[in-house]
């Protein structure tokens, strides 16, 4: 059963209680990610989110890391464009002892002069990571291509430079500025009575105060690029490529049929790329579609891993095959067989509490309220292959796109 709170501070509570479970899954989100950062503030959000790993006064790093799986549980966070989660699952018998750690983690995080240096390392490892994985990196390739000198388009991760000259003092004014009441919602899947849930966070969180937030930095609208092709030598045994343009907001009442439109082109192994790519032409072993929704923006994109020699014939079959779905709507029969794949994911995917805890989250950031799965297959089966030629037409002005290539092209 689906409930919400509203702490006297503004801290939105919401959840789902599954009596019959053994487990929770509770996640703590801040409306804050890379989309918020200021030139000079980049990286700052992961960073800080590690940071809040290496303890309090309280819990030292390890002790929460032993506290945790002492019991079995598991606690990580990932920072994104535009939110930061951190999430635990758990035996519901340890409830209690989650709440205080991630209030003792969130709320009294010790930023440690020493604890920082030795974090700075290991992001420094995590970038050189993310570069070494072409799939990884001709993504963020694309997205600085999209959105160029505008906080979209910069890694999550930061850079090394701006990573090196992150200091204690600004991570801090970061932290205290965006780390506040009024963008932070807790939403929990499981066994877990929403009463219960609503006393321990209002105890544990009263403290963080809604008068605390200082000025904020809206993020500027977004402008993205077209028609920009980047080709980038790396030693590489494949060239790798992303080809794409923007795409919906988080707000767009077409979310659902972008969803359809997905699921035909590339999201799976009977969609149209991965059939004429892979299946009848032998080019590719990996290619998908995918899409990001943002406040007031997104992105579309498809991605292509394949040999030196055949990379140009996939990028013609790719632009063939989107322009033929922008010339002719999709048969019913097509359209039901997507339906059931997106209808059939969407069920499948609430068997797991950490999605049921996320849609959760996700679904009171954008409409302040549950969207039922009921209302969800709904709109789907109210989708007409009309519609999604519309949307179709709209997104993929592949004309306008833009391409980057990393490899030995």
């Amino acid at each position: 059963m689906y409930e919400k709170t509203i702490l006297p501070n503004g801290i939105r509570v919401v959840s789902e209680f599954i009596p019959n479970a053994r487990s929770i899954t509770l996640g703590v989100w801040f409306e804050v990610g890379s989309r918020n950062e200021q030139d000079d503030q980049h990286g700052y959000s992961h960073f800080i989110e590690h940071m809040v790993f290496k303890g309090s006064e309280k819990y030292n790093a390890r002790t929460i890391a032993e506290l945790i799986e002492g019991v079995g549980g598991y606690l990580n966070a990932f920072t994104s464009k535009e939110f930061t989660c951190y999430y635990a699952s758990f035996l519901d018998q340890d409830f209690k002892l989650v709440v205080d750690i991630l209030h003792e983690m969130l709320l009294k995080p010790t930023f440690l002069p020493e604890e920082i240096e030795r974090e700075r390392q290991v992001i420094l490892e995590e970038i050189k990571s993310c570069e070494d994985l072409p799939e990884d990196h001709v993504h963020e390739l694309f997205y600085a291509q999209l959105w160029p000198e505008q906080s979209l388009g910069r890694p999550i991760l930061g850079t090394v430079d701006s990573v090196a000259e992150a200091n204690r003092n600004d991570l801090l004014k970061f932290y205290r500025q965006y780390y506040t009441p009024d963008r932070l919602v807790i939403a929990a899947a499981g066994n877990i009575e929403h009463q219960v849930l609503v006393d321990e966070f209002a105890w544990k969180f009263e403290a963080l105060n809604p008068n605390c937030s200082g000025e904020k930095a809206m993020p500027s609208a977004p402008t993205p690029a077209q028609q920009q092709a980047l080709y980038v030598p790396k030693n590489l045994e494949q060239v790798h490529l992303c080809f794409g343009g923007p795409g919906l907001s988080r707000f767009n009442s077409e979310l659902e049929t972008l969803r359809l439109l997905d699921a035909l082109i590339g999201g799976g192994m009977s969609s149209r790329l991965f059939q004429e790519l892979r299946e009848n032409r032998g080019l590719v072993y990996n290619v998908y579609s995918d899409y990001a929704a943002y406040r007031d923006t997104g992105e579309y994109l498809i991605y292509a891993a394949c040999s030196r020699s055949n990379y140009q014939q996939v990028i013609d079959v790719l632009r063939q095959e989107l322009k033929l779905l922008v010339q002719s709507p999709v048969t019913e029969m097509e359209l039901g067989r997507i339906k059931g794949q997106v209808k059939g994911n969407l069920v499948l995917s609430l068997e797991s509490f950490m999605n049921r805890m996320v849609k959760l989250a996700k679904d009171e950031f954008n409409h302040n309220r549950l969207v039922s799965v009921d209302e969800s297959l709904a709109l789907i089966d109210q989708i007409s292959a009309l519609q999604l030629h519309a949307l179709a037409q709209q997104i993929l002005d592949v004309d306008n796109w833009n391409l980057v290539v990393l490899g030995l092209a």
